[in-house]
């Protein structure tokens, strides 16, 4: 090479490295208004669009908001109950900042999906080309994360781009990063900590080339995880101590983890109507398509992690202990994340999809090796592409998601769903409050906010985490849901019931079960001695509650053709 060829090589770098930058910023804003329109646009319905799980921690979100701490004035019944606890003081935050209404749930939750979409296009880019870093991250999109788990996707999507930088440069900074992640990410749930810990701890690893040299890293990541973590362990240890929050929290894993047991179902030769499926139907139908979906996540890691023990050479810098740490996280979280109701699960795991789909894509394509080889292998892979795309879209709603926010359509379109939705959730859920209600959930809404005081503390023994956040009213007794066989032990009853003597709770909504009698006889003897059951409150499912007033308070009226009492 010439002197001047190298002096005009060498010119050419910065330049090119600056369109890089540029085509890749571009494509991260892109993906993020695609995202967020998606998201946001296809809201509203039955309760303002949200899953009735969401109301879970909005509830405890609005308790916060109210002035209550988790641990000293409620319950820590899932894993986000340590101080500060940021799925529920962010959710409050937006609340105040923003208006006490869904549409600030709503653009909370979306933004996080959004920049969840990006950050896994971001680490994408590190081991695969620009455009099919973007094609994989559009995927992942599509795959519908539910909204209440942003915190999930965007804690893994910040964890898959913080470790690939720290595997392209190892240094203090970048480790010092990974543990300022994993700690947030222990505040907003605990697991996600364990999770993405379990990436960090195998990229530093992986990067040293053995354990022996990784270990003064090691102990500097988990110190600086300890060392912030600090304040929420003397927190926890001051409001119950540490031993019992550890005992609830397992209690409430495990709990979760029976409701939610994956069944292994199979696939299906015949659709419901038992006509048997065609080739070109058979990814069709939902069943098979969950199915398709499920081996596909759990062939991704193997995949990856085949790539990086491979003895050719890496295409991109530092790869090799990246595609280690990845696929090892992805090979944990899959079991995990994947559970019952499968086809909904499969967005909480986008941004590690999108990253090891980026992978797989890569290589699959890579002019690499022998004809035959290179051909074998790509056409492998477009026909798995192909049929995983058949499959999210069957699982997914993906037609209707991208009609209905407008994508469909034209950019107009988008923007004018999106003013219709910005008016519609900012309504919620006052608009919830009067006028002819249009479902049995929203009546009972209508009474629960019209016949009590916005001081008053309403105890739910049922799991209808909707009710209490969209009637704009905090729980009582520290529990947002009773549930029996969660938590419902001899002190945690006791202490349930001294919480709820001493507030003023005019109204207990029952669910008629015999188990509850069995499962919390102390709080179900504080009802029967201090409340009378005083008619049904239908709910959406086809289910009736029981409304159980005080005795001996005053009533200002009755509500409905049942005659309810009101304490207003």
């Amino acid at each position: 090479m010439s002197i001047n060829s190298a002096v005009t090589e060498a010119a050419a770098r910065p330049y090119s490295r600056w369109r890089t930058g540029v085509v890749r910023a571009v494509i991260a804003v892109g993906l993020f208004v695609f995202t967020f329109f998606l998201r946001f646009n296809t809201l509203g319905g039955a309760l303002g669009g949200f899953d009735d799980d969401h109301f879970v921690s909005f509830a405890y979100a609005k308790q916060v908001q109210a002035g209550a701490r988790p641990l000293q004035d409620f319950t820590g019944l899932g894993l986000q109950s340590a101080w500060p606890p940021l799925t529920y003081d962010v959710s409050a935050l937006a609340q105040s900042l923003l208006g006490n209404n869904l549409r600030s749930e709503a653009l909370l939750a979306v933004t996080g999906i959004g920049l969840a979409t990006v950050l896994a296009f971001l680490a994408s880019t590190y081991v695969a080309p620009i455009a099919v870093a973007g094609g994989a991250a559009v995927v992942s999109a599509l795959l519908a994360t539910r909204l209440y788990n942003y915190p999930k996707v965007l804690a893994l999507g910040a964890a898959m781009l913080l470790i690939a930088l720290y595997a392209r440069t190892p240094s203090r900074a970048s480790l010092a990063a990974l543990a300022l992640l994993s700690a947030v990410a222990f505040l907003f749930r605990h697991d996600l900590a364990v999770y993405i810990g379990i990436g960090c701890v195998t990229a530093v690893i992986a990067t040293a080339g053995a354990l022996r040299p990784a270990v003064p890293r090691l102990l500097g990541y988990l110190s600086l995880c300890a060392l912030l973590l600090a304040p929420s362990a003397i927190y926890i240890q001051l409001h119950g101590g540490m031993g019992a929050y550890v005992q609830d929290t397992v209690a409430a894993v495990r709990q979760e983890a029976r409701r939610t047991e994956r069944l292994n179902l199979g696939f299906v030769s015949r659709g419901e109507d038992g006509r048997q499926l065609s080739a070109l139907e058979f990814l069709r139908e939902e069943r098979n398509a969950v199915q398709w979906l499920y081996y596909a996540h759990v062939a991704l890691p193997l995949i990856v992690l085949a790539a990086a023990l491979r003895p050719s050479r890496p295409r991109w810098p530092g790869s090799r202990p990246l595609l280690v740490a990845w696929g090892v996280m992805a090979l944990v979280i899959t079991p995990f994340f994947l559970r019952g109701n499968t086809g909904a699960r499969f967005g909480d795991m986008a941004p590690v999809t999108a990253a090891l789909l980026s992978v797989v894509c890569a290589r699959a394509f890579h002019r690499e090796g022998h004809l035959l080889s290179i051909v074998g292998r790509a056409g492998l892979a477009v026909v798995a592409l192909l049929l995983s795309a058949q499959s999210v879209w069957a699982v997914g709603e993906v037609t209707h998601d991208l009609d209905v926010s407008g994508w469909r359509h034209s950019p107009i379109a988008v923007i004018r769903q999106a003013a219709r939705r910005w008016g519609e959730l900012a309504a919620l859920p006052d608009a919830y409050w009067q006028g002819t209600p249009e479902s049995p959930s929203v009546a009972a809404v209508q009474y629960l906010h019209g016949c009590t005081r916005p001081t008053d503390r309403i105890l739910v023994i049922s799991y209808r985490p909707e009710l209490l956040p969209l009637a704009d009213r905090r729980f009582a007794g520290g529990r947002a849901s009773v549930i029996p066989g969660l938590l419902t032990d001899p002190a945690h009853q006791q202490l349930l019931v001294e919480r709820w003597a001493r507030e003023s709770v005019p109204l207990v909504l029952v669910e008629p079960a015999a188990e509850h009698v069995y499962e919390i006889p102390v709080a179900y003897a504080h009802l029967i001695d201090h409340y009378v059951d005083s008619g049904p409150l239908p709910v959406n499912g086809g289910l009736t509650l029981h409304v159980y007033a005080e005795r001996g308070r005053p009533t200002s009226g009755t509500f409905g053709p049942d005659v309810l009492p009101c304490f207003r």
